[in-house]
């Protein structure tokens, strides 16, 4: 009866692989994309973090131009971290998790860096694909997105 069990273990089990095998990244392939346009290139400040709630995420646009769209809930449990201008820093108000404009974590428990979501500039305009939040370790150079240079 052993025996059995055993072959009918491993029936039950390669079932289930080829069933979960069969149904990968359907659902995300369905999945149409989410593009907001958050606003013109001039409307954010060189330095400035800016809420835009309908997209559950913050602009943080750096003193030398590059933009990162940073989601607004907390790498820990899933708070809406805050922005607090005067420390320069986001705070999340459950845990006391501290991020930098760049998401990266300042203060635990928190100990990934925001999320960011894909951005694009494209006419002037900032657009955010909000459909998936990028999960990353920490922040890269790689992450900024700048405008594009013009012809002088």
């Amino acid at each position: 009866w052993a025996v059995l069990g055993i072959v009918a273990g491993l029936e039950f089990t390669a079932a289930g692989a080829a069933f979960l095998w069969s149904n990968r990244g359907k659902s995300r392939k369905n999945e149409e994309e989410k593009l907001i346009t958050i606003g013109a290139v001039n409307d954010f400040k060189p330095g400035t973090v800016t809420a835009f709630r309908p997209g559950r995420l913050f602009i943080s646009r750096l003193e030398k131009g590059g933009f990162l769209a940073l989601s607004l809930k907390c790498t820990h449990l899933g708070c809406s971290v805050i922005w607090q201008e005067k420390e320069d820093q986001f705070i999340c108000p459950c845990h006391s998790s501290a991020f930098d404009k760049l998401g990266n974590v300042l203060n635990p428990p928190a100990n990934k860096a925001l999320d960011i979501f894909p951005l694009t500039i494209a006419n002037d305009q900032v657009v955010v694909n909000i459909t998936r939040p990028v999960k990353r370790d920490g922040f890269s150079d790689t992450q900024l997105i700048y405008p594009p240079q013009k012809n002088r």
